[in-house]
C-alpha cells in the first residue's frame, strides 16, 4: 500500500486547482530519484499549487521541533523508522520564516513509532518533532496544506 494512498490523495488535491491539472510520481521513485544521499536532512519539493505542495524528505538525524502556524502537514512514511514526536512545548521557538518555528526541544507532549506505509495528520499549530536513533534513516513526503 506504500504510495497508492499517497497517490490518491496527491491527485485529489491536485485536481483542486482545476480539472485536467493531474500530476503523478511514481511509488518509491519519488523519494529516491529527487533527493541525493546525503547526511543530515534533505527536502525536495516536487510542486507547489495554489492551497498546498508537495514534498519529499529524507532524515538521517533527528530534526529540531517545529510548528507552522497557517499550514497543516500530512506526511506519508516511505521507508524507515522512526518517532514522531507531537504536541508538547518549544521553549526559547524562535521565529525562522513567516507562520514559522523552530526550537531545538520539546516538553512534553505524545510520542509514537511511525514505519512505512503510516499516514499521519499534523494540524496547524501543533509542535512535531521526527527522532532518529544514531545510524536511522526515515524517507516520508509530506504535503503541506495552507489553512483556509
Amino acid at each position: 500500500m506504500k504510495f497508492s494512498g499517497l497517490l490518491f490523495v496527491i491527485a485529489a488535491l491536485a485536481m483542486a486547482d482545476g480539472p485536467g491539472k493531474v500530476d503523478l510520481w511514481h511509488g518509491a521513485k519519488v523519494v529516491s530519484e529527487a533527493l541525493p544521499a546525503g547526511p543530515g536532512l534533505e527536502t525536495a519539493v516536487l510542486a507547489k499549487y495554489e492551497n498546498h505542495s508537495v514534498m519529499v524528505i529524507r532524515r538521517q538525524k533527528t530534526g529540531q521541533v517545529e510548528l507552522h502556524q497557517t499550514q497543516t502537514d500530512i506526511m506519508i512514511v516511505e521507508s524507515g523508522s522512526g518517532e514522531l514526536r507531537t504536541g508538547g512545548t518549544m521553549p526559547d521557538a524562535k521565529t525562522t520564516a513567516p507562520h514559522e518555528l523552530r526550537s531545538d526541544e520539546m516538553k512534553g507532549g505524545m510520542s509514537r513509532h511511525v514505519v512505512p506505509g503510516d499516514l499521519i495528520h499534523i494540524p496547524a499549530n501543533v509542535s512535531h518533532q521526527v527522532v532518529l536513533k544514531p545510524g536511522e534513516t526515515i524517507d516520508y513526503v509530506t504535503i503541506k496544506v495552507d489553512a483556509p
